[in-house]
C-alpha cells in the first residue's frame, strides 16, 4: 500500500505540473521502453505504470513485482492542446469513466479517473516472466492475466473496457485473487488543480500574462464581463474574467485555460479598480480565490 500511495501522489503530482494540459495523465506503459508511456493506441488504456517518464523510480508492491496501471481516457494526454474543446475538456466538471466494484459487485466507486495496481504473488493459475530482477517494462510480450485477476465475472486484466468505460474489481485477498488498487478519483486531482488554475488566471509573474499584466499597464483592474469571452462591460462588479482582453496577455501562457473551459468556471469580484477576486470553482469541490490589490496577490 506504500508503494500504490507514493505512486499515487507522483501521478497527481505530475499532472498538477504539466506545461501545457494541466489535469491530463500518462498514458500506461505498454510498449518496450521499461516505464515510458505508451500512446493509448488500439484501446490501450491499461499496462505498466510510467514510472520514468513521471520522473519516479522503478516501484515495486510488496511481492517485488512492477505496478500496473489504467486511466480514464478523456485524461489522456496524448489529446492536444488544440484539440480540446467543449466536447473533451479536462476541467472540474469533468468525470473520470472507471468505476470500482467490490466482491458482490457493487459499486464502491464511480467516476474515477485513473487506478493503480499492485499484482501481488504469483496465483496457482499464473505464470510469470522473473521480471522481478529486470526494469519494469510494459513490454507486449508481458501478459497481464498472469499478473492481474478476475473476481466475480470482472478482469482486472483487461479493464472490461467498453467504449470509453472501464472497470475493475478490489476485494479482500483469496486464494484466486489478490490485487491491491487505489484509484485517483475527481477531487484527489482537482482540489489542488484549482489552485494552480486561479493563480494561472490572476497571472503569472514570470511570464507577465493574466489580471497582474494588465495591472502592471493600467494601473488598475479590469471590469467583469457579463459573459464568457466577453469583454469588459463597465460599471459591472460580478461576472467573469474578461480574459480576451489583449491586454491581458493570457496567449503567453498558451489556449489550455480557455480551451479546456476553465474561464467558465471563474468567478470575477471587482470591488475596485485597485482590488479585486477570483474564485474558480467546478465539481463537487469547494472554490478557490485569489484577492488582489497593489501590494500582493492573496490565494487559498
Amino acid at each position: 500500500m506504500l508503494a500504490l500511495q507514493e505512486a499515487k501522489a507522483t501521478l497527481i503530482g505530475y499532472s498538477l505540473i504539466s506545461k501545457t494540459m494541466p489535469g491530463s495523465l500518462p498514458c500506461p506503459d505498454t510498449t518496450t521502453n521499461d516505464g515510458v508511456k505508451g500512446t493509448c493506441s488500439a484501446s490501450k488504456y491499461i499496462g505498466r505504470f510510467p514510472w520514468k517518464t513521471l520522473g519516479y523510480g522503478d516501484v515495486r508492491d510488496g511481492s517485488a513485482e512492477c505496478l500496473w496501471y489504467a486511466l480514464s481516457p478523456a485524461f489522456r494526454d496524448t489529446i492536444a492542446t488544440a484539440s480540446r474543446n467543449a466536447t473533451n475538456s479536462l476541467n472540474s466538471n469533468t468525470s473520470g469513466t472507471i468505476t470500482i466494484k467490490n466482491a458482490s459487485g457493487v459499486t464502491i466507486a464511480s467516476g474515477v479517473i485513473a487506478v493503480i495496481i499492485s499484482p501481488g504473488s504469483t496465483l496457482l493459475s499464473q505464470t510469470r516472466s522473473g521480471l522481478s530482477t529486470q526494469l519494469c517494462s510494459g513490454s507486449i510480450t508481458v501478459t497481464p492475466s498472469n499478473y492481474l485477476d478476475s473476481l466475480g465475472g470482472i478482469n482486472n486484466a483487461t479493464g472490461n473496457i467498453s467504449g470509453n468505460n472501464l472497470t475493475f474489481v478490489s476485494a479482500q485477498e483469496t486464494s484466486n485473487f489478490n490485487d491491491r488498487i487505489v484509484y485517483v478519483t475527481q477531487e484527489d486531482l482537482y482540489k489542488p488543480l484549482r489552485k494552480r488554475i486561479v493563480r494561472e488566471i490572476m497571472g503569472r509573474v514570470e511570464i507577465p500574462a493574466g489580471l497582474y499584466k494588465y495591472f502592471q499597464t493600467s494601473a488598475s483592474y479590469p471590469f467583469p464581463s457579463s459573459t464568457v469571452a466577453g469583454g469588459q462591460n463597465l460599471g459591472l462588479t460580478n461576472g467573469y474574467v474578461p480574459y480576451t482582453d489583449a491586454a491581458m496577455q493570457y496567449a503567453l501562457l498558451g489556449t489550455w485555460l480557455a480551451n479546456n473551459g476553465w474561464f467558465n468556471l471563474t468567478t470575477y469580484n471587482y470591488t475596485s479598480s485597485t482590488k479585486v477576486t477570483i474564485s474558480v470553482g467546478g465539481g463537487a469541490g469547494v472554490a478557490k480565490n485569489c484577492t488582489a490589490n497593489p501590494s500582493n496577490i492573496l490565494c487559498d
